[in-house]
This record gives structure tokens, C-alpha cells and sequence, in this order.
């Protein structure tokens, strides 16, 4: 029962944390071609399933989950000491919306969160990045049925 309540949790504190681990390529990635202000828009889809660690819970999982972010970010330029320190990062904000994979007990996750978008290191045609937020995030039917730790549905 524990052990669901940890995984349930942990699964949230997934998806409230966005953290990704990105290469693009980029024909100006030089620090002299950044431009203050220059904002950047992201579209990103995902696919996946829950993994039902505990017999319990296989009731959980129906289907496959999709998710759909869309993000805004800006780029630094090194005007504060923070952003020279840490290779001139992108902060930005995201929102998260889609499907859990279990529409009857879970429903659909809708999350919001600032985030900051680190580069690791910028090549001639290519930035390899990490990125880091957390927010607040909304799951529409999650209940719990008293201190049993079992999902309820409404």
C-alpha cells in the first residue's frame, strides 16, 4: 500500500518536473550571436505507459499516456553574473497537458511550471542542454479511498 502511494507520487513529481536532456543542431550557437529578448517557441509531443510495479495497481493502466507540452523561453545574454556563470541559460515556461493512460481512475494531467534551460556545451552545430522546472500540476479524477492507498475514480 506504501509502496503505491511512493509510485503514484513519484509518477506526479515525473510529470510536475519537467527535466530534459536535449541535442539540436544551430547555425549561430556562438555567444556573440545571441540577442537579448529572443524568444523561442516549442511544441513537443510525448508517449508513453505506466508502469504497474505492484499487482494492485494493474487496474491502473488501460492504455498508452500522451502528452502534449508547449513551452516559451528567452535567451540570456550575460547581463547578470548568474547567466556568464552558467553559459547563458534559456528561462522560460511551460505548460503540459495530456492523457494519464487510465481515464477512468486518473484522467488527464494539466501542468504549469517555469523552467530553466542550461546549456553543457555549445559546439559549432550543435548545443547539448539540460533543462530543470517545477510547478504546479492538476490530475482530474486522483482520489485516494481512505488510508488504504488505493486510486478511486468519482
Amino acid at each position: 500500500m506504501l509502496k503505491l502511494k511512493v509510485s503514484l507520487l513519484f509518477i506526479l513529481l515525473l510529470f510536475a518536473c519537467s527535466m530534459d536532456l536535449s541535442s539540436q543542431t544551430s547555425n549561430d550557437s556562438t555567444i556573440d550571436h545571441l540577442v537579448e529578448g529572443k524568444l523561442s517557441v516549442e511544441l513537443n509531443a510525448g508517449y508513453g505507459f505506466f508502469i504497474a510495479n505492484q499487482p494492485k495497481s494493474l487496474y491502473l493502466r488501460n492504455d498508452h499516456s500522451r502528452m502534449v507540452e508547449l513551452s516559451i523561453s528567452r535567451q540570456t545574454t550575460g547581463r547578470y553574473q548568474w547567466e556568464k556563470e552558467n553559459s547563458l541559460p534559456r528561462l522560460g515556461i511551460g505548460l503540459l497537458h495530456g492523457d494519464l493512460g487510465s481515464r477512468e481512475y486518473l484522467g488527464k494531467l494539466t501542468s504549469l511550471y517555469p523552467f530553466i534551460h542550461f546549456p553543457l556545451s555549445r559546439a559549432k552545430r550543435s548545443v547539448t542542454s539540460f533543462r530543470l522546472g517545477a510547478g504546479l500540476g492538476w490530475v482530474e479524477k486522483l482520489k485516494f479511498k481512505g488510508n488504504d492507498g488505493i486510486v478511486a475514480a468519482d
